[in-house]
């Protein structure tokens, strides 16, 4: 009666297992994204420029706002791809 209550239990984490495995596979993650967009980095720099990169269907994290030749310059560091 042990063995088939170990057999059933074990399958169950192991399918719970595969599931989760899969699911995280299909998460698609850039390294890096990045853009340049007019205005300036003032104030709520970092998340303006998450804003913007979220409109080109990308979802990024971490990122930093620098400002160049009167254009914004964002930076990313992690980026999910919308599949």
């Amino acid at each position: 009666m042990r063995c088939g209550i170990f057999f059933v239990v074990s399958y169950v984490l192991m399918s719970f297992l595969i599931s989760h495995v899969q699911g995280v596979e299909t998460q698609k993650w850039k390294k890096e994204c990045r853009g340049n967009f007019p205005g300036r980095c003032e104030g709520k720099g970092d998340e303006q420029c998450r804003h913007d990169l979220t409109e080109d269907g990308n979802k990024p994290s971490q990122c930093h706002c620098t400002t160049h030749d009167l254009q914004r310059f964002c930076y990313c560091k992690y980026c999910k791809i919308s599949v």
